[in-house]
């Protein structure tokens, strides 16, 4: 059963609600605001890519709240080219390169780069911040990164840019390894998770390992993408959602290896991002097919390996993320993009005019007042009702007791004729009944 809680119940997948009637989830895009970073330095390169944002608040000594990791790399292919580089920056929106001189480039240490091609990990090398509170301060930030032929090796750090292995092993060998593969804390779990990239049946895939340690993985297990054919994923961004960590939200690069937009360019394949959510980290059913970030009019996207989502999302301001993707490989000009969403705003609960109807599956109501994150028109409107179980209306809490909503809100209480409060109905099972028109909702939660 579904339990409401102070925590936002996001409308990216078909749990919460069982019938339509001229209401449809739909996906939302991020907008697209600035270049974050060009890869263009001397030790950089148009392959650069596999990015990571890291908030890092809290941390002692640091002066820039975030870090950003990635491939530095000129051809993509010659490993022992590839380094591991580090940008930082106070706002998520302005990044400089740190400069840490610790390895040479072209006979100079002023340079970004914290880890220099040893066994091939900054081919696609991908650090966190471990939020686990029993992690000692020398090992505040671990990472992955290796590829397939030598097996994905574990590494730590005190600070985000001394790194060491915590293995000579690989701690990694059952996967196919050659993009970003990644893992953090997971809270919920009370354990590290890795997920890894995998062939699956000739198609790219992902996988799911767990550790206690960090350093001894549990066999990996495939992630279930519900019904469908399989597509490429050849990335997957996959992280906890902070305002929810039980919700895992995933943006992986969909590849279509023999598509060939413009025939000029040297190798097959374009590619976009899509949206992929789980609650329980192993179950992704495929809600939306359909892109969640396309290519778009800028033909340099439509060659091999764009549009590749970092993992990690900053809140740049109260009501927005800032998300990051990398556009333009392989060229001259390769970077890195900032975009940025509303919070809870992936996907919505969507009513066009002249309206409609939805209603959810029996929820347990675990607060005492109903808020809900939402957007109308001038014209619109959204209204919310209770049914029992068996669909008979709650008394005082129905479609017609409810006051108009409308506007455009993260957090906007619910009224049934100017009460909100719900505190008898806590504990309780009911269903939602929600009427719309013109209007999208993005999260519903029950607080106290």
């Amino acid at each position: 059963m579904v339990h409401l809680t102070a925590r936002p119940y996001l409308f990216v997948d078909d749990t919460l609600i069982e019938r339509h009637e001229g209401t449809s989830l739909r996906l939302h895009s991020p907008v697209r605001r600035d270049i974050a970073l060009t890869t263009d330095a001397a030790w950089e390169g148009p392959t650069s890519a596999y990015f990571s944002v890291l908030d890092t608040q809290g941390e002692p000594g640091r002066t820039e709240r975030y870090l950003l990791y990635y491939r530095g790399s000129s051809s993509g292919v010659d490993l022992k080219h590839d380094c591991t580089c580090v940008a930082e920056s106070a706002d998520g929106i302005g990044w400089q390169r740190r400069l840490v001189w610790k390895h040479e480039s072209g006979g100079s240490a002023a340079n970004n780069i914290v880890w220099n091609g040893e066994r091939d990990i900054s081919h696609n090398m991908a650090p966190f911040r471990d939020a686990n509170p029993a992690a000692p301060p020398d090992a505040r930030f671990k990472a992955i990164g290796g590829v397939k032929r030598k097996g994905v090796f574990a590494l730590a750090s005190p600070d985000g840019i001394d790194w060491r292995l915590l293995s000579d092993q690989p701690v990694l060998t059952k996967g196919d390894f050659d993009s970003l593969n990644l893992a953090f804390w997971d809270a919920e779990k009370g354990c590290y998770v890795a997920y890894v990239r995998r062939s699956r049946e000739g198609v790219r895939s992902i996988d799911r390992s767990l550790s206690d340690d960090f350093v001894r993985w549990s066999d990996p297990e495939p992630l279930d993408f519900g019904e469908g054919p399989l597509e490429h994923l050849y990335t997957n961004a996959i992280q906890p959602y902070d305002r929810d960590s039980g919700l895992c939200l995933g943006f992986p690069k969909r590849f279509l290896p023999q598509r060939r937009r413009h025939p000029e360019h040297d190798d097959t394949g374009v590619s976009d991002c899509v949206l992929i959510a789980s609650r329980d980290g192993i179950s992704f059913p495929r809600r939306f097919r359909e892109a969640f970030i396309r290519p778009g009019l800028d033909q340099r996207n439509w060659t091999d390996r764009n549009i590749m989502m970092a993992p990690g999302m900053i809140r740049t301001l109260p009501t927005e993320y800032s998300l990051y993707w990398s556009e333009h490989y392989g060229h001259h000009d390769a970077h890195l993009v900032r975009g940025t969403i509303r919070l809870d705003g992936f996907a919505s609960l969507h009513a066009d005019w002249p309206g409609g109807e939805a209603a959810s599956v029996p929820v347990r109501l675990d607060g005492t007042r109903l808020v809900l994150n939402l957007s109308t028109s001038a014209a619109g409107t959204v209204k919310v009702g209770f049914q029992d179980p068996a669909g008979s209306p709650v008394p005082s809490c129905t479609l017609e007791d409810c006051d108009e909503l409308f506007g455009d809100d993260i957090v906007r209480e619910v009224t049934w004729r100017g009460d909100a409060d719900i505190a008898r109905l806590k504990g309780q099972t009911v269903r939602l009944c929600f009427k719309a028109t013109d209007a999208d909702v993005y999260s519903v939660a029950c607080q106290e």
